[in-house]
């Protein structure tokens, strides 16, 4: 497993965004890591499972967790201990093959 490090960021006053970077805090890196990506996703379903009052959408990207959230009617501080607690969250993998085939094909 991939060691990689997380901050959680503000995005305007209606999200918040957990980063992920592999590496030494040092020499943080932005790369793309399979085992990062399974982490964000597991972290986003767990989040979506939590339900928390005014939340609007959870996105994930490849390193990334941006949680959409009314300010109104969301205790920020639930969403950044929530996202805290998740990023425990052990991804389920699975493997997928994927036939691709380049050039023409013989007939």
């Amino acid at each position: 497993m991939t060691q990689w490090t997380a901050r959680i960021l503000e995005a305007g006053d209606s999200a918040l965004v957990l980063q992920i970077e592999i590496g030494d805090p040092s020499t943080l890196q932005a790369v793309i890591d399979v085992d990062v990506n399974a982490s964000v996703i597991a972290i986003a379903g767990a989040v979506k499972q939590r339900a928390i009052a005014g939340v609007r959408d959870v996105v994930s990207t490849f390193r990334s967790v941006t949680v959409f959230f009314d300010p109104l009617s969301t205790d920020v501080a639930a969403v950044v201990a929530a996202l805290h607690e998740d990023l425990n969250v052990t991804p389920a993998l699975s493997a997928t093959s994927i036939h691709v085939c380049f050039g023409q094909l013989s007939h």
